[in-house]
């Protein structure tokens, strides 16, 4: 197996796959759609001002806190020129024209004041275009700067971007301090817009770490802050968030209301890629609920939008989940047209992200219709992309893919070496989920090898981990594999106790197909149970005649 190349010094910013998180529905890969607003070169498009909506939700959505300072309104003529060329080209999305004219402003005298925006502004530039090596070593210019003022807004600005950078990069502990640090500063010295986009950065670092009741509350908190504010766009990203909090814990009716109400945001202030955006989320929620034909028709409005307004990356994303849909629903031809589709617009618009994820899902398309050599050719087109970006997650996704293609194909060595190296990485970027995931992989091999002490430590790290996450229906699986192995392992009384434990949380949260299923295997063990006790008093019996 290919070595992993070492991860890139860029910023994940803008490369969330539109916010894109994997999870399992019906078999078939499924994703939550849109939650970061991402534009790209589009040569016939939205309005100016529909690209100036556009590129402050992907700020905001993406937690970069801007800083002006008084710039705007400096009487220095010579500075407001420049100052007011840069921040025309930033609203625009133009980070590497707005570079320019900063880079003249920072030419001239300043106060510390001035010159702490600047540096950070510039930084923001930087990091929005994925140069994160400059925009690191802006930001502590900005610092020095910062720590001279007896207000400390332009500190905390800078500790909050610096926090990002090393969120984005994997380095949570630094992330939590740092962000940390931001909010102390943000609660004493920042505007209301201010600290709401540091609670919410605070969801965001949550999500990573998967404390979901942290992560809530500080959406929460934020979401509220943009209400008091009448904050749009502030507002639509948080309920996103909420809504995707709510979906990842199995709860998509409760999740359909944040994006119910997204979507009445956007359709207040007219901004049809918000629109776009949360009609794709409620379509994921039903299809998570099995809704499979009104999901399609939200994906379909959603691409209707997108078309007409010429957002190609929100097109290619619609692309991609109606092919989930059409794979959900057995048509798996127009599945594969859709993912098609879905990478050649990606391809044409540069959008590597969103190339892999088409790639990703067309791989294991032909893997579910038994072509391994057109699954492997994907997966690792898509495999290479995600390491050419750095995106640590991807890559580990990819690898887990192509050990499945190789299980199926009866090569559990190499099945193996790929989940052991997905491991590796999950465990690396603090991605328990998933990690769990590879566990019941690694696991279920060791089982059909016999290794069933082996296979014993991986679901019961499993259980571990789904309790700590609270998330109940994953656990009763994992109780499930438990019990499978208590029972080839002659112990047949802990394995029915187990099954029981799994029987109990599926009826608890309504997972009756599942339930069913778990009450056949506990009547068949308890069947044999039964047959053997009955054999070994025949056979005493016998004996003592």
């Amino acid at each position: 197996m290919p070595k992993r190349n070492k991860r890139l010094g860029k910023s994940k910013l803008l490369r969330k796959e539109t916010g894109l998180t994997l999870a399992m529905v019906g078999g078939v890969l499924v994703g939550l759609i849109a939650v970061y607003l991402v534009w790209s070169n589009i040569s016939s498009g939205p309005s100016e001002k529909t690209a100036m909506m556009l590129k402050q939700s992907e700020r905001v959505a993406g937690g970069v806190i801007d800083h002006l300072d008084g710039l705007p309104q400096t009487e220095n003529a010579q500075l407001k020129g420049f100052f007011d060329k840069a921040i025309s080209r930033y609203r625009m999305g133009e980070y590497a024209e707005a570079i320019d004219h900063l880079s003249m402003c920072l030419q001239l005298r300043t106060s510390d004041e001035e010159r702490a925006a600047l540096l950070i502004m510039n930084g923001n530039c930087l990091l929005l275009l994925e140069n994160v090596p400059a925009a690191e070593g802006l930001y502590r210019r900005a610092l020095a700067f910062g720590d001279r003022l007896e207000k400390g807004d332009a500190s905390a600005v800078a500790w909050c971007n610096l926090a990002l950078i090393q969120q984005l990069s994997g380095n949570l502990d630094s992330a939590q301090s740092l962000h940390q640090r931001a909010l102390i500063l943000h609660q004493k010295f920042g505007s209301e817009e201010e600290k709401a986009l540091e609670l919410g950065n605070l969801g965001l670092f949550y999500q990573a770490t998967g404390d979901l009741d942290r992560a809530f509350a500080y959406h929460q908190a934020a979401l509220e802050i943009f209400r008091e504010i009448d904050h749009a766009l502030g507002q639509m990203a948080q309920l996103s968030h909420l809504g995707r909090i709510r979906q990842n814990r199995g709860n998509a009716d409760s999740a359909l209301i944040h994006y119910q109400e997204a979507l009445k945001v956007s359709r207040e202030i007219d901004f049809a890629q918000g629109q776009a955006s949360q009609l794709s989320n409620i379509g994921w929620a039903h299809q998570s609920l099995g809704h499979t034909d009104m999901a399609l028709d939200y994906y379909q409005q959603a691409l209707k939008i997108d078309k007409k307004t010429g957002f190609k990356r929100g097109e290619a994303q619609n692309h991609l989940t109606i092919g989930w849909i059409y794979e959900q629903k057995g048509e798996l031809g127009k599945a594969e047209k859709s993912y098609r589709k879905s990478a050649a617009l990606n391809r044409k618009i540069g959008f590597k992200g969103g190339e892999a994820s088409a790639l990703s899902s067309l791989g294991m398309l032909h893997r579910r219709l038994e072509e391994p050599a057109e699954a492997s050719e994907a997966l690792e087109q898509a495999l290479a992309i995600y390491r050419e970006t750095g995106n640590s997650g991807g890559e580990a996704g990819l690898l887990r893919q192509l050990g499945k293609l190789h299980e199926a194909r009866g090569d559990d060595d190499n099945a193996l070496a790929y989940f052991e190296r997905a491991l590796e990485i999950y465990q690396e970027i603090g991605d328990l989920r998933n990690k769990a995931r590879l566990l019941n992989d690694v696991g279920g091999i060791q089982q059909r090898r016999g290794n069933l002490r082996l296979a014993m430590e991986h679901f019961q790290e499993v259980l571990d981990i789904t309790r700590a996450f609270d998330d109940r229906y994953s656990e009763a699986m994992a109780l499930m594999s438990i019990a499978q192995v208590n029972t080839a392992s002659g112990d047949a009384k802990q394995g029915l106790e187990s099954a029981r434990q799994a029987l109990k949380i599926l009826r608890e949260i309504g997972a009756e197909q599942e339930a069913a299923m778990v009450v056949e295997a506990i009547q068949r063990a308890e069947e044999t149970m039964t047959n053997d006790t009955k054999g070994m008093t025949d056979k005493g019996m016998t004996n003592e005649e």
